[in-house]
């Protein structure tokens, strides 16, 4: 027998739980709402998951980030930021 306990005794505080609801970013009933700063997050995320996606998934995305440049050119005006995402992306051959 060891003389060191199987487990210490001092009793830790819990972990708090943080509670972080994500943003509604691929919602499109919440675009018109949205400050600048995330629609052009919420934009930036649809063209990731876009070139993440394979097959339908990809038209999916594709036209959803789409209409969210829409509502961001007629919220803002022409950003140069909106003009990289609203181009139609070439398929990727080989990969």
């Amino acid at each position: 027998m060891s003389w060191r306990p199987a487990f210490h005794h001092l009793k830790h505080p819990k972990r708090r739980s943080r509670i972080k609801e994500p943003r509604d970013y691929f919602k499109a009933s919440q675009w018109p709402t949205m400050p600048k700063v995330f629609l052009a997050v919420a934009v930036s995320k649809l063209a990731t998951e876009e070139r993440l996606a394979s097959g339908p998934a990809r038209a999916r995305y594709r036209a959803k980030r789409l209409r969210a440049v829409e509502v961001f050119r007629s919220r803002f005006g022409r950003v140069p930021i909106s003009d990289d995402y609203a181009a139609q992306q070439l398929p990727r051959l080989g990969r």
